[in-house]
């Protein structure tokens, strides 16, 4: 399909970008009460059972990563209709997500206003380089590249890394003043929690469960949006070419998983539809699918397939398509 066709899709998505301020609060429930529910299993166990307290964290993990992107809405303006709600609810889940809410508001907007433009990226994305730059770059340079794009790196430190990049404003692009309030009042939350459970429960409960959980939330972010955006014929182009709903659809995946995994990552596999319009609810994403039939197949991904999307390293404008490191020797 060109341009065209995907500006004309853009405006039927329009009509979707409703919040329902009802349903709003019923996700909420159903997200937040489990959520406290699982971990206050897992405090209580912690005295008796440390181990089911430990393997406890997958679950409260993905009910955390399910926060997120309640935040995330929150974040895009669309959960409730009330501007003010959105921002405070936003502030209040990330405290829960240890994700600081205005920090990555302003970050996540700059990622959508950018997503497959190769001459505007480094905000907010995973860092990819082209063939070309990957040819022309120095020894240690492509070291470092390669080290960053491993899966083992990519999966195992980026969490940690992560988690850590949030506490502190200096690692941050955008305004220092802005980020100083957002992330250190975050911090503020993180560490009176962390006092909290250690004074009631343990400072080895805090280590084995609270940071495990936060630590695989992470990682569960990390992979869901690495494939989004990195797949064999995702779409990049230069600014004179670029073009904001080609690169919205072509450049998203659409993640097919069973359908309670939709649920626990609130529909976010719609990726080409969210990014088409970040207004539309994530709990009206599949009502888009339903009544659009052209966005049903695009980009459509088996989460089964994704662990191969972690070997797709670079860009190949030639082939305008994802390669692996042995893919770019051969050409």
């Amino acid at each position: 399909m060109s341009s065209s066709d995907y500006r004309h899709i853009a405006k039927q998505v329009r009509a979707y970008a409703k919040a329902k301020t009802g349903r709003a609060w019923l996700e909420v429930l159903f997200t937040v009460l489990p959520f406290i529910a699982l971990f206050a299993t897992a405090a209580w166990l912690w005295g008796r059972w440390p181990w089911l307290s430990v393997l406890l964290t997958i679950p409260t993990a993905f009910f955390m990563v399910r926060i997120f992107l309640l935040q995330h809405d929150l974040g895009h303006g669309s959960f409730f209709n009330n501007k003010t709600l959105n921002k405070w609810m936003g502030k209040v889940l990330g405290a829960t997500t240890g994700i600081p809410y205005s920090y990555w508001k302003r970050t996540h907007a700059m990622h959508h206003a950018t997503t497959g433009n190769l001459d505007k990226r480094g905000a907010g994305d995973v860092t990819t380089w082209t063939v070309e730059e990957y040819n022309n770059a120095g020894f240690w340079a492509r070291l470092g590249y390669r080290f960053y794009r491993h899966p083992l790196v990519i999966m195992g430190l980026g969490p940690a890394f992560l988690l850590l990049k949030m506490r502190i404003p200096f690692f941050h692009p955008t305004p220092f003043k802005e980020n100083w309030r957002s992330i250190i009042s975050n911090n503020v939350v993180l560490l009176a929690i962390v006092v909290l459970l250690g004074t009631f429960v343990g400072f080895g409960f805090v280590a084995a469960v609270y940071c495990l959980t936060l630590y695989l939330a992470m990682m569960i972010g990390i992979w869901l949006f690495y494939v989004q955006h990195q797949f064999e014929d995702v779409y990049w182009a230069p600014q004179d070419t670029w073009n904001y709903h080609t690169a919205a659809i072509e450049g998203s995946s659409q993640l097919a998983m069973p359908g309670f995994m939709n649920w626990l990552t609130a529909n976010i596999g719609l990726h080409h539809i969210h990014h088409l319009d970040s207004r539309v609810p994530f709990y009206r994403l599949k009502e888009v699918v339903k009544s659009i039939p052209d966005l049903e197949g695009v980009n459509k991904i088996s989460w089964l397939r994704t662990p191969h999307l972690l070997t797709l390293t670079l860009y190949d404008e030639a082939r305008q398509r994802m390669v692996t490191f042995r893919d770019a020797r051969r050409t």
